[in-house]
């Protein structure tokens, strides 16, 4: 049984809020729609080496 650390809920709710505010915040929405844009272009490429892959 692991012991529970003191406070460490609350350090875990900020790290979460902190990582929530960033998401959303002007500043990173580039960043984040770049990503997404290269997640989706790869999912995509992937997609097309399979089906020119198959038999």
């Amino acid at each position: 049984m692991t012991k529970s650390l003191p406070g460490k809920k609350s350090v875990l709710v900020q790290i979460r809020d902190d990582a929530n505010a960033k998401l959303f915040s002007p500043e990173y929405q580039a960043d984040i729609q770049a990503i997404t844009a290269l997640s989706i272009a790869n999912i995509n490429a992937d997609t097309a080496i399979s089906i020119a892959n198959q038999d």
